[in-house]
Order: C-alpha cells, then sequence, then structure tokens
C-alpha cells in the first residue's frame, strides 16, 4: 500500500500531548489565550498549557512541511523523467543538446533550493521546539 502523505491538522495530537486542553479544537485554544507567549508570573498551569500547545503546532506544521517536501520530490522525478524522455528525442542536435543540458541544470538548481530551503526550515522548527521546551522546564 502507498503512502498519501496526507498532511495533519494543525491540532492534531493535542489532546493526547496537552491533557486537559480543550476540546474545542485549535480555534477554542487560541481564543482563549490572548497571548501564547508564557507569562513565568501568571497562572502555571495555564502558561504550562500555552506552551504544550506552541509545541503541538510547530510539531505538525514541521510534519506537514515535510509531506509536502515528500511531495515535491515525487513531482520533481516526474519532471526529471519528461527531461530525460526530451533528451532521448533531441538526438545529436547541438542546440538540442544544450537546451536540454540548460533544463537540467535548471531542474538541479531548483531541487537544491528547495531542498535548502526544506532543512533550513526543519532547522528552525528543532530551535523552537527545543525553546519552547526549555520554558516548560522552567516553569516545572
Amino acid at each position: 500500500m502507498a503512502d498519501n502523505f496526507a498532511e495533519r491538522p494543525e491540532d492534531y495530537g493535542l489532546e493526547d500531548d496537552c491533557p486537559g486542553a480543550p476540546k474545542t479544537g485549535l480555534s477554542g485554544v487560541l481564543q482563549q489565550f490572548k497571548s501564547l507567549a508564557p507569562n513565568m508570573k501568571g497562572n502555571m498551569v495555564e502558561e504550562q498549557m500555552k506552551v504544550c500547545t506552541r509545541m503541538v503546532l510547530a510539531k505538525n506544521a514541521k510534519y506537514n512541511e515535510s509531506v509536502r517536501m515528500l511531495k515535491r520530490l515525487i513531482e520533481r522525478n516526474n519532471q526529471f523523467k519528461a527531461i530525460e524522455a526530451q533528451r532521448d528525442r533531441g538526438g545529436t542536435s547541438q542546440g538540442a543538446l544544450a537546451a536540454n543540458d540548460n533544463e537540467v541544470q535548471r531542474f538541479v538548481a531548483q531541487n537544491a533550493m528547495d531542498l535548502d530551503y526544506w532543512q533550513a526550515q526543519m532547522t528552525a522548527y528543532d530551535s523552537y521546539i527545543v525553546g519552547l521546551k526549555e520554558d516548560q522546564s522552567r516553569m516545572a
């Protein structure tokens, strides 16, 4: 069975990861909290819930970015097959071969940029989640 790489809802796992979170879904959680930044002098239970909610949102956003990247890579694989077919049809014409080489270079550059951007996003999400875990530890 092939994986279709479905994205998760933003609040996926909220009730499991953050026991006591309102069951009204993400919109209910966000409406309950005026600010998602922890207030170290506020109600610690409420502040822990804010941090936990932010972690769930970040984890799901990270997951969804990975899903989108996987889908993009699958699509790009199909695009590359078309470029290969174009090269096969080009024969020995110098102009056709040069045009195909340019297409391959553009393809490689776009893939490299997309992968670099995705890796930067993953690193940023990881750092953000580590910071939230540190906030959670401070409030424990």
